[in-house]
């Protein structure tokens, strides 16, 4: 009797034990955090995606759009063009819009975090995208590689200019670094 009753609390502790393990695992949170620059006599536009991809390079998801950009200016071809050329925006919903439409960022230390299990991103290897517009046809495009599983993991992107670095504004964002943690 004794014995079994041991077991019995050895099991019962066991299973909390586990799915509270389970529920750590499972609560993850993709956290984006960078600095957006002050470029003295500058004046950038600041339009801003984020947004995943596959490791195939399939778009997945969007994640933030500012506001702008996400209630028209994307019909102008000049403004996150590699953003606007992948997400089909024009198709997208009503809802998916007012989902992850944001503020413009403004200067200086920014976060923003998205929950996995309410972006509905399940586990895997994804291509993250930052990419801003500065003015005209000058955008930055910033990627990675992100793991989102049982594991915290961090990544730091590499930088694209196009067409080109602007002689003025460019290095618009810096101390970007992206996170998959558990929440």
């Amino acid at each position: 009797m004794f014995v079994r009753k041991v077991f019995l609390a050895a099991a019962v502790i066991f299973l909390f034990t586990n799915a509270a393990i389970t529920n750590k695992s499972g609560k993850k949170e993709l956290v984006f955090s960078f600095h957006v620059n002050d470029k003295p006599g500058f004046h950038a536009s600041f339009q801003m995606a984020i947004w995943l991809e596959k490791p195939d390079g399939s778009y997945v998801k969007t994640l933030y759009v500012s506001d702008y950009l996400s209630y028209g200016g994307f019909n102008h071809k000049e403004i996150c063009p590699d953003w606007i050329a992948k997400s089909g925006w024009e198709q997208a919903s009503g809802k998916e819009v007012d989902a992850v439409t944001g503020a413009t960022f403004l200067t200086g230390d920014q976060s923003i975090g998205f929950a996995c299990s309410k972006k509905q991103i399940p586990p895997g290897k994804y291509k993250y995208f930052i990419e801003i517009h500065l003015q005209e046809n000058y955008n930055e495009l910033y990627s990675g590689e992100i793991e989102v599983g049982k594991e915290d993991t961090e990544s730091v992107p590499e930088v694209k200019f196009i067409p080109e670095k602007h002689p003025k504004g460019g290095g618009m964002l810096s101390n970007i670094i992206v996170k998959c943690k558990s929440k």
